[in-house]
């Protein structure tokens, strides 16, 4: 409580281990926005997210998880500082 006091919270993340329609009107109760993962109950759902896997591969389409990984950091673009010059190899274990 202590917390809630200090911060404002619009949202709640959560796993799809916290998927429960109990879980969702508690958090709607406190006037917050559930983000929880989906956890598919039944064999049928499972099947229709893995049908959507497929049609996204199928199509090209990439996630923004998948494609961040490939974007380079402001660190990697600048230059070297002078105290790290290119020619300078990093000293390996056991070798003077």
């Amino acid at each position: 409580m202590v917390t809630a006091r200090r911060v404002t919270n619009l949202f709640d993340l959560m796993d799809s281990a916290y998927d429960a329609p109990e879980i969702a009107v508690g958090i709607r109760v406190l006037g917050h926005v559930p983000i929880i993962d989906n956890n598919p109950p039944n064999t049928f759902l499972k099947e229709e997210l893995e049908t959507e896997v497929g049609a996204r591969k199928a199509a090209g389409y990439k996630l923004a998880e998948d494609v961040g990984c490939n974007e380079r950091s402001s660190s990697e673009r600048g230059p070297r500082p002078a105290k790290e010059p290119r020619s300078i190899r990093p000293r390996q274990r056991g070798t003077p």
